[in-house]
């Protein structure tokens, strides 16, 4: 039984720490496979202008790629902290497990260079506002067709029907 306020908030705190500490981060190597609107359709299939994401997307490594599609990560590295959406897969070859392959722009806003292999750190994070990548740029997700389209592509799961439905939901959104 806790005595006192003092003993009850120092209680609560750790509290906070622990769920705060359980979050799972991953670190790998940042490179960069393309420039600003360079992304394709990638391994994801996810066609249409995804905006403020045509110039912050990711590859993930093939190892920790199943169900990231459409996901968000945040990356961090020397150079500060920015979003990325995962449209794409890195082959295992050339990215290994906590590797993300990005835009160049993502992969200078996190390192401070547009090139290159540099050392990062990431985490899965919700894809909507709630602050920007580095430079102060928003990375909330700006048209609701983007939402929409995110949401179609989370109901498709692999095989004939996941490729069926992914480019049911790149016609509609």
């Amino acid at each position: 039984m806790l005595s006192t306020p003092a003993a009850l908030v120092r209680s609560i705190l750790a509290g906070l720490v622990l769920l705060v500490a359980t979050v799972d981060a991953y670190s790998g190597v940042g490179t960069a496979y393309g420039r600003d609107g360079g992304r394709g359709s990638g391994a994801c299939g996810i066609g249409g202008n995804l905006g403020h994401w045509e110039n912050y997307y990711a590859a993930m490594n093939g190892a920790q790629y199943g169900g990231s599609c459409g996901k968000c990560l945040k990356v961090c590295g020397a150079g500060g902290c920015t979003v990325v959406m995962v449209v794409d897969m890195c082959p295992s070859q050339y990215c290994g497990h906590g590797s993300v392959d990005m835009s160049s722009r993502a992969l200078k806003e996190s390192t401070g260079y547009d090139w290159d292999r540099k050392p990062i750190s990431w985490s899965f994070t919700s894809c909507g506002g709630g602050g920007g990548g580095g430079g102060g740029s928003s990375y909330s997700n700006s048209g609701g067709s983007s939402k929409k389209l995110k949401k179609c592509l989370k109901k498709c799961k692999g095989g004939r029907k996941g490729k069926s439905c992914r480019k049911y939901c790149n016609k509609k959104y």
